[in-house]
């Protein structure tokens, strides 16, 4: 049987406190983990550290473990994301094509025709004032109709989405517009070599 070591790292007196104590101290908690937090200032300033420390991490170039376990489940919830949003982006394209083959248009309107108009007329003046004597129900309202199915709609399938492809590869990303050679002759003070 192997015993498991306790996190040097742990506090049991923080522990206590955030779990056992009066509220009071909750709010002392809360506002020591604010101080952890980088601020924008931050951001601001270790911005392009950051920025090739992460290229060296995509490299596979890590300088601790911590950083790399880190680094590894932030990039493979980048990737879950951008996988879910190809997939939805795909289904999204199936589903508008399947819309416009079937031609189906959607009043957006409230124009009501004029049996709607007064049909809707006589159901407000039922609703405001009560009517003496014989008692309405939804029967009197109500067009029963019976719709026959001449078959069932197909039950779902799964569907295999291709998300690896060359436009999926560069989905997002901004391109790079080449500095023309003739710009650079007209320009003579162009750090391009002509």
């Amino acid at each position: 049987m192997t015993s498991k070591m306790p996190d040097s790292n742990f506090n049991t007196n923080e522990v206590t406190l955030r779990f056992l104590a009066n509220n009071v101290y909750q709010e002392v908690m809360e506002k020591k983990d604010e101080k952890n937090k980088p601020t924008q200032e931050d951001y601001k300033f270790y911005k392009k550290r950051l920025y090739s420390l992460h290229k060296q991490m995509l490299k596979g170039n890590y300088p601790t473990d911590n950083l790399k376990h880190a680094h590894m489940l932030y990039v493979s919830e980048l990737i879950e994301y951008m996988k879910v949003t190809d997939r939805a982006d795909l289904l999204q394209k199936d589903f508008e094509k399947s819309t416009t083959n079937k031609n189906i248009q959607y009043d957006a309107g409230i124009n009501l025709s004029p049996i709607a108009e007064s049909c809707t007329k006589k159901a407000d003046m039922g609703i405001m004032k009560q009517i003496e004597g014989k008692e309405g129900s939804l029967d009197d309202f109500v067009e029963r109709k019976t719709v026959r199915m001449l078959r069932p709609p197909p039950p779902p399938r799964k569907k295999n989405l291709d998300i690896k492809t060359d436009e999926h590869k560069v989905k997002g990303l901004k391109k790079k517009i080449p500095e023309s050679p003739i710009k650079c002759y007209v320009n003579k003070n162009c750090k391009k070599n002509v």
